[in-house]
């Protein structure tokens, strides 16, 4: 099956982020269980609040643990569904699923987007808000 790429936090940076902070890993390819489905990440938001959840600080959001995938927003597919929720192919908004490229969800967290509208990473920007 499809490599499962993920992009953890290696180290918390001391000042400016650099590439040492992170690390690109593979990953278990992750399988949709009963009422699951499994998603593909295609765009994946950058937001300014990453940059405090990186940090050890006291935040309103807590702190990403070292060895462990970043999270925001992301625009993806729905390759495989076992829920009533979403059909395979349908193209799905929302957070939960890390900087992979594939996770699976129960749904609850996401809301179906059509790519008829606008691109869909605009969904990451104002159209997700």
């Amino acid at each position: 099956m499809t490599e499962n790429r993920q992009i953890v936090l290696k180290s918390r940076p001391a000042g400016l982020p650099t590439p040492e902070n992170f690390a690109l890993e593979s990953a278990p390819m992750p399988a949709a269980g009963e009422g699951e489905m499994l998603v593909r990440t295609l765009w994946m938001s950058v937001d300014p609040y990453i940059r405090g959840r990186i940090s050890d600080r006291k935040s309103y959001a807590p702190p990403f643990e070292i060895g462990e995938p970043l999270d925001g927003y992301f625009v993806g597919r729905v390759e495989e569904s076992k829920s009533g929720r979403f059909p395979a192919g349908t193209h799905v908004f929302g957070t939960g699923g890390g900087w992979r490229d594939y996770h699976a969800a129960d749904g609850k967290a996401l809301r179906a987007v059509d790519p008829d509208i606008a691109p869909l990473q605009a969904n990451i920007g104002v159209l997700g808000m």
